[in-house]
């Protein structure tokens, strides 16, 4: 399938414009990995890796994240160097392979166009992009649940072996991230509404998932007893009983998350959370519109394979959100988590956006105007534009800037019959957003009510013209602004980050020249650990692991053996809440601050135990438990 250039006789294959996206989003992240700051919790799962390149065995040895996870990163570390760089380069190359497995879910399922489009949006969206470079579990997981779901499809109709795979994929992506349970969940409910091949679908289905998950148990079988396994992250029904036994108050004491019972653990601010929420919608508001359109769209095409596809796209979408509200009631909610929900969201976004409707100018013209009206929205929000007009500013901007590309692409109007059908959603979303805010409405919220006022305002006037608004295409015009001037306005290099990467070259050089391998450091990011080759304290490179209740002789502990290093890196507080008064005490009776940095969102202070009260050597560290 080749498609119209608008220039003559000229035709520009699909397989062109894919590797033209893939390039460009490749250098795009690959820029982005000179200058993004470090994010808190890059350093504890880098430190991960390093553990197990030394020999220790994750989960087993001490808290980690997901072992096929940490066996990649080391991976990574072993042919790129042991360094943060090296590891980020994980996440970057994941999410170019997202691309690409978007490119080809949607050529295969859909048409060429919904595959370009889903690949352009992935590798383009600021969202996607600003957390491709950052060391987390995200970005890999989504690749093998995008390639599990892409040969699901491909194998309902061929060989149980497809269907296999897609299982034992789903199981990869488990362990490397555990929420993504929903993908099995998913699936299989949607291979009892495909009604197709029920059985023998949902048996290999099972099987090859379930074939991981033995190989899994049979690898730590050597290094962790039957009940401990059962009870960590290494059982697909770990997340889901080890919540609903805590509540119940069941869970046995050295498995508990916390010292107390309640449904809510390691309680993140619910403001924090409704704020993640907000943003991550914002940030992708043209693309749930589209997803919005294709779900309630009248046209459903009726084709077997592409109607399929829509199905498993619902289904998938539903599970990841569904999760998520159970995580956010449970714990909390980060905007990476939103980027797991965009794979399906996209797919359905691009397939309502190629039937958007008749422009006035050539067709393939469309995406590049696209694409460069958001980056220069983008990067003069970024670079340029130093007010902040607030929600309300950014709605009425957005609407007004949807309503003059609508007008001028899809349904031209004299000027002053334009202004007719213009202003009176403009002045019904700013009342709204205005009296809102008055009242405290929380953003979230506020934003959710000032999209259905625009909604209702424009039906409004369509009761009162011949020829309607195409209500669908304006949302997606809107959505589109919107998400640009919210992603100008928050989304940048120090997005969700703390450190900048000079503070992390100083401070490492410091620390590996003045200590020694087996000197340990207390800090609340665990960078500074990784990158100086120091030694994590008591062996924990995950600071929540101090949270847990078998951890409660920490400060005991610490008496008997302090770290030679302790780091207050803006973060140490959060992590150490619970022993923060002991550790001031203990910095103010036994430490000297040696350094101290200012290149980051907070200072970096370095403090080393004063050598003449250090305790004698040979004190052997104790293991965290998992």
């Amino acid at each position: 399938m080749k498609i119209d250039a608008g220039i003559g006789k000229k035709v520009l294959n699909p397989n062109v414009i894919f590797a033209f996206i893939l390039v460009t989003g490749l250098l795009i992240r690959l820029l982005l990995l000179q200058v993004r700051w470090i994010n808190p919790d890059e350093g504890a799962h880098l430190l991960d890796a390093r553990l197990l390149l030394e020999g220790h065995v994750p989960v087993a040895d001490f808290g980690a994240r997901q072992p096929l996870y940490i066996s990649l990163l080391a991976l990574f570390l072993k042919v790129f160097g042991v360094s943060f760089v090296g590891g980020r380069l994980l996440p970057l190359i994941s999410s170019v392979g997202i691309v690409s497995l978007l490119y080809l879910f949607g050529k295969r399922w859909f048409n060429a166009t919904v595959g370009w489009i889903s690949a352009l949006i992935y590798a383009m969206l600021p969202l996607i992009v600003i957390w491709s470079t950052i060391v987390k579990t995200e970005q890999p997981a989504i690749f093998f649940g995008v390639l599990s779901m892409l040969i699901l499809l491909e194998g309902l109709d061929k060989k149980g072996i497809l269907v296999f795979l897609a299982g034992a994929f789903a199981a990869c992506a488990f362990y490397i991230r555990q929420p993504t349970l929903y993908l099995p969940m998913a699936a299989v409910f949607f291979l009892f509404v495909s009604r197709h091949k029920v059985l023998k679908n949902f048996f290999f289905y099972l099987l090859g998932y379930f074939s991981v998950v033995t190989i899994i148990f049979l690898l730590y079988m050597p290094h962790m007893r039957l009940p401990d396994m059962l009870f960590s992250q290494l059982n697909p029904l770990h997340l889901i009983w080890n919540r609903l036994m805590h509540l119940l108050c069941w869970l046995p004491e050295q498995y508990r998350i916390v010292d107390n019972s309640g449904f809510r653990v390691l309680d993140q601010d619910m403001t924090y959370t409704l704020n993640s929420w907000y943003h991550a919608l914002v940030f992708s508001l043209f693309i749930v519109f589209g997803a919005l359109a294709a779900i309630v769209t009248k046209k459903i095409d009726k084709h077997q394979s592409r109607y399929r596809a829509r199905i498993l796209l619902f289904c998938w979408t539903g599970f990841v959100l569904f999760l998520y509200i159970f995580q956010t009631a449970n714990r909390g909610f980060y905007t990476q988590y939103f980027t797991e929900a965009l794979p399906p969201l996209i797919l359905l976004a691009s397939s309502s956006i190629m039937h958007v409707g008749k422009v006035r100018m050539p067709k393939s013209l469309v995406p590049l105007f696209a694409v460069v009206a958001f980056y220069v929205i983008y990067l003069t929000q970024r670079f340029f534009w130093n007010v902040t007009p607030g929600m309300s500013g950014y709605v009425v901007l957005s609407l007004g800037m949807a309503f003059t590309l609508y007008f001028y692409t899809v349904h031209p109007r004299p000027f002053g019959r334009m202004l007719t059908w213009i202003f009176p959603p403009l002045i019904v979303v700013s009342l709204s957003a205005i009296l809102l805010k008055k009242l405290g409405v929380n953003d979230l919220s506020r934003f959710i009510l000032v999209l259905l006022a625009l909604y209702a305002s424009l039906w409004a006037v369509n009761l009162f013209e011949r020829e309607k608004i195409k209500r669908v295409v304006l949302f997606l015009f809107f959505g589109f602004f919107c998400t640009a001037f919210f992603s100008g306005h928050l989304i940048g290099p120090k997005y969700e980050a703390i450190w900048s990467q000079k503070s992390v070259e100083k401070v490492s050089h410091y620390l590996s020249t003045n200590g020694q391998v087996s000197d340990e450091v207390l800090s609340g990011g665990s960078i500074w650990t990784f990158e100086s080759g120091l030694a994590p304290y008591l062996n924990v490179p995950h600071p929540t692991e101090f949270y847990k209740y078998h951890d409660a002789n920490f400060e005991l502990t610490f008496t008997k053996n302090p770290p030679r290093y302790i780091i207050l890196d803006g973060y140490t507080k959060r992590k150490f809440v619970r022993h923060w008064q002991f550790i001031t005490d203990q910095i103010e009776m036994l430490y000297e601050k040696v350094m101290q940095d200012e290149d980051s969102k907070y200072p970096v202070k370095v403090y080393q135990l004063i050598p003449q009260i250090q305790p004698e050597s040979g004190y052997i560290t104790a293991a965290g438990e998992n």
